[in-house]
């Protein structure tokens, strides 16, 4: 079973399940499971792009209205103080930050402007 989470303090959330055995302790004989390295990434990342997707479209939904909060950009990543992502190794949480980096400049031509700070990370 794998499970990914986005939780907030602005009273959203979005999740995605998936039952895939990218992780399994099928056999009580061994003290370890059996990984399937690239099915569990591949899994991480479509965990990610779905939790994603749908906080985003819950955010703007929720802010669209709201002066206080910049919704003009589509980004919702400018939004966050911290992102804490589950770690099984830091190349993958590396990589899982700069696909949503990724996945943002897709949908926002303007997201650079926006976030200079960001530039450094190019």
């Amino acid at each position: 079973m794998h499970k990914l989470y986005i939780l907030t303090g602005a009273g959203l959330r979005a999740s995605h399940m998936d039952d895939t055995y990218d992780f399994y302790k099928g056999n009580m004989h061994t003290n370890y499971p059996l990984v399937d390295g690239k099915l569990s990434v591949q899994c991480y990342f479509e965990a990610l792009y779905n939790c994603y997707c749908l906080y985003r479209k819950k955010f703007l939904n929720k802010f669209a209205n709201d002066n206080e909060t910049n919704t003009s950009s589509k980004s919702v990543l400018q939004h966050f103080d911290a992102i804490i992502f589950h770690s099984p190794y830091g190349k993958l949480v590396r990589k899982a930050f700069t696909w949503l980096t990724l996945h943002d400049l897709q949908i926002d031509a303007n997201f650079y402007k926006k976030n200079s700070n960001l530039l450094k990370y190019k």
